[in-house]
């Protein structure tokens, strides 16, 4: 999960100006790098968890929840799929990513709401 990854960067690198923002787009481009072209990449993104969302909604709900959650800037700092999927595209120079239906995973005693960035490399 993406916020792992951020987690991990701001313990280890005391100091660091490296925000949650500047994390994940050095690992979405160290992906994006190491898919040959034509092939395939996904960067798995916990958006939200339980903690300060209701992730309760049915299944057929979860795609209004996380648009609900982005809009009101309740998610995780760095991890928001459709501007990681904008930088994405931008770099390209053309839209070759895709955000998937989100998912709930559940990790203990908290639920994230998550989703997929899948791209094609040109």
């Amino acid at each position: 999960m993406l916020t792992q990854l951020i987690d991990q960067h701001l313990s280890f690198v005391a100091g660091s100006d490296d925000g949650p923002e500047r994390i994940s787009d050095a690992h979405v481009r160290a992906v994006r790098s190491a898919v040959r072209p034509g092939g395939v990449g996904i960067v798995i993104v916990d958006v939200v968890s339980s903690d300060t969302a209701d992730l309760s909604v049915g299944e057929a709900q979860l795609a209004t929840a996380l648009l609900r959650y982005l809009e009101a800037g309740n998610f995780f700092s760095g991890c928001n799929p459709f501007a990681i999927g904008a930088m994405i595209d931008r770099e390209a120079g053309a839209p070759i990513s895709a955000v998937s239906l989100p998912w709930r995973w559940s990790m203990g005693e908290r639920t994230y709401l998550c989703c997929g960035v899948g791209f094609v490399t040109p």
